[in-house]
């Protein structure tokens, strides 16, 4: 089973620690509230994924493997007729150096992951922001939210006008056997 919970709350954390669940995962939280004036400078060099470039997004985003929101699902839901999904490429060069996709939930949105050609890449990181945050705002968010999966995520995502709302830990463990009374 897997618990979710904030990284700053410490009572959950000691009691989930104590019975041996594991933290298997920790991030940072940053959030942007999209309401007011948002202007971002033009996100050069920063298209969305079509039919024809979904090979070149596949080939950054399959990277990571086991994922749920993997290329074979992502490309059936993001090529449907009103999409909550938005995925888009980075260009250096003309060839794709970063792609990021993110889902719109209602009136928030959320950054799902941003995949790189090699390492962590800034150049590349910040008109992706950029562009993504324009775009949530436009399509009516009020708020987007990215789990940044490293510290230099979360320092792109805050010169972007992210701001750091916490961490997030995921503990994975089993419940005690319950008694059930017929």
């Amino acid at each position: 089973m897997d618990f979710g919970l904030h990284g700053e709350n410490a009572g959950p954390r000691s009691v989930l620690e104590k019975a041996g669940w594991t933290l298997t995962e920790e991030c940072r939280v940053c959030v942007c509230p999209l309401a007011g004036n948002i202007s971002p400078s033009p996100a050069e060099n920063v298209e969305p994924v079509t039919p024809r470039t979904f090979s070149e997004f596949a080939h950054l985003h399959d990277r990571t493997a086991g994922m749920y929101w993997n290329s074979p699902r992502l490309r059936a839901a993001y090529f449907r007729e009103n999409t909550p999904w938005r995925l888009t490429l980075y260009r250096r060069q003309g060839r794709a150096a970063a792609a990021l996709c993110w889902q719109r939930f209602g009136d928030l949105a959320e950054i799902f992951g941003v995949d790189f050609e090699g390492e962590f890449d800034g150049e590349a990181m910040t008109p992706l922001l950029a562009q993504s945050l324009a775009e949530a705002r436009r399509t009516g968010a009020r708020a987007m939210y990215f789990f940044c999966d490293t510290a230099p995520q979360a320092q792109a995502a805050q010169n972007a006008g992210m701001g750091l709302f916490g961490r997030y830990q995921l503990y994975q463990g089993a419940l005690p056997p319950t008694s059930a009374k017929p």
